[in-house]
């Protein structure tokens, strides 16, 4: 199928889910293209808004070896680096290698892969944009199998969370 129809169907298909009681600023977007899923391929799209400045939430991002001191600490506990490739031991002990692919500062967009864990192609960006006096996260996953989507969408809504009480604190601490 082609790529513009695809991204089509895609972002078509979007939905949001929003926690009970929590306000639009807490909103996560979660969108997953089902075209892709019949393809083989899972996309995973989530957005979430941090009310912490865009330069300190990307200084964070952008800082690969910090993960469990910086930016999601518990959900990862470890990060080594090794050249261009960190390696990542979560939470439940899982250790993943992720090759850095990119990093931009002037897009404030970083891209990665990841080798082990539970799926065989693993391609994640993302990306920081100022909006307001906040920031606004974007992380776009693709990944084989696609039926390990929801266990890894799991882990993202998991690191965002930790992420926004992570800079939150951080930026009121900057004051």
């Amino acid at each position: 199928m082609h790529a513009a129809k695809l991204y089509a169907e895609g972002r078509a298909a979007w939905t949001s889910r929003v926690g009970r009681g929590v306000d639009d600023s807490k909103r996560v977007q979660d969108r997953g293209c089902r075209a892709c899923q019949r393809a083989g391929m899972a996309t995973l799209h989530k957005e979430i808004i941090i009310a912490a400045p865009a330069d300190l939430v990307w200084d964070a991002v952008r800082d690969a070896g910090a993960l469990h001191t910086r930016l999601v600490p518990g959900f990862v506990t470890d990060t080594q680096l090794d050249g261009d490739v960190r390696i990542v031991t979560f939470g439940n002990a899982t250790t993943v290698r992720e090759p850095i692919l990119s990093i931009d500062d002037a897009r404030r967009r970083m891209a990665w892969g990841a080798v082990g864990g539970k799926t065989t192609h693993y391609n994640a960006v993302l990306e920081v944009i100022a909006e307001g006096d906040g920031a606004r996260v974007v992380w776009t996953t693709d990944l084989l199998p696609h039926e390990a989507a929801p266990a890894i969408a799991g882990m993202q809504d998991m690191a965002l969370a930790t992420m926004r009480k992570t800079l939150e604190t951080a930026a009121r601490a900057r004051g």
